[in-house]
C-alpha cells in the first residue's frame, strides 16, 4: 500500500529496554492485525521492521534467524535478523517470519 507508520522507544527519556518494548509492541500490532478480516475473509497483512542500534539484551530472551545483509539508502549493507520466537515462554506468534529487526552496528 505505501503506508507506513513510525514508533519511537526510549523517547524523550532513554530506556535500557528500547529494543525489547519495540519488539514486544510489534507483537502486539502483529496480534492486532491478525485478528482483522476484509469482507471476503482476508487477514491484514503487515511488515514490521526495527532499527535500534545494538540489541544485546533482545538476544537474551528472543531467538533470531539471520536475514542476511540488506541495503539500506544512507547506510549502505546491514546486517539483519528475523525475530523467531521468545525464549522464555511458547506464546510468541509464528506470523514473526515478517517481522525482521534491523541493526545498523551489526552487532546481535
Amino acid at each position: 500500500m505505501g503506508d507506513g507508520y513510525v514508533v519511537v522507544s526510549g523517547v524523550p527519556v532513554a530506556r535500557p529496554d528500547h529494543a525489547m518494548a519495540l519488539i514486544q509492541f510489534a507483537i502486539e500490532m502483529l496480534d492486532a492485525a491478525a485478528q482483522i478480516h476484509d469482507l471476503y475473509g482476508h487477514t491484514l497483512s503487515i511488515r514490521i521492521g526495527i532499527a535500534s542500534g545494538p540489541v544485546e539484551h533482545a538476544k537474551e530472551q528472543f531467538e533470531f534467524e539471520s536475514r542476511g545483509p540488506i541495503d539500506v539508502k544512507g547506510k549502505g549493507q546491514v546486517a539483519t535478523r528475523f525475530v523467531i520466537d521468545q525464549k522464555k515462554s511458547g506464546c510468541v506468534p509464528k506470523v514473526w517470519s515478517s517481522f525482521s529487526l534491523a541493526n545498523s552496528s551489526g552487532n546481535y
